[in-house]
């Protein structure tokens, strides 16, 4: 069986089977044809791809835009006068 993660640590299982040879090939059993208990080992379950998975990129959650945030208007003599604007200085404000 392939290895349950890529990277970071994964799980490898496999399975034992009942078989007997039948001439020159194997056939397969329900396991009450064995006579032999199932056997606990060969081991079932081992580790694999254990390295570290390399860093990659998160996309977050989209941010509100906070009440906080608004335009200041001023002209070029440094006046907030809403009447005297200069659009050439408009800018925003966190």
């Amino acid at each position: 069986m392939p290895c349950s993660k890529t990277c970071g640590g994964g799980i490898q299982t496999r399975n034992v089977i009942c078989r007997r040879k039948e001439m020159n090939s194997w056939i397969f059993e329900d396991d009450s044809a064995c006579v032999e208990p199932r056997p606990v080992e060969p081991v079932l379950e081992r580790s694999c791809n254990e390295v570290m998975c390399p860093p990659e990129y998160l996309p977050l959650a989209w941010s509100k835009v906070a009440m906080s945030h608004f335009l200041i208007f001023e002209n070029s003599a440094g006046n907030k006068d809403p009447g005297a604007l200069d659009f050439h200085s408009i800018y925003y404000v966190r």
